[in-house]
């Protein structure tokens, strides 16, 4: 069997449906106050579209048969990364 496997960081981005339980998911739940509190620590988050394009780029290429890719961007401080995502797409 031919594989590759794309590993995606937290995934962000344009959602599809209201049934929202994946990275999004979290981002809702402190915007609702539902953490009781938020820890000092980091993350790494990806565009969903950019995860899109890592699978495409994937089936496009032999060479990436057996292989593993980490599809992330920088580490960030999870507050602020949260907050300049929902600012992007236009959430608040």
């Amino acid at each position: 069997m031919a594989l590759t496997t794309i590993i995606p960081a937290a995934v962000f981005g344009p959602i599809r449906s209201g049934d929202v339980r994946t990275s999004v998911g979290v981002v809702g739940q402190m915007l609702r106050g539902e953490f009781p509190a938020l820890p000092k620590a980091g993350i790494q988050i990806v565009d969903v579209r950019d995860v899109s394009a890592a699978h495409v780029a994937a089936m496009d290429r032999d060479e990436t048969i057996g292989e593993r890719y980490i599809v992330a961007d920088a580490y960030r401080d999870a507050v602020v990364a949260s907050a300049e995502t929902l600012i992007r797409y236009g959430a608040v």
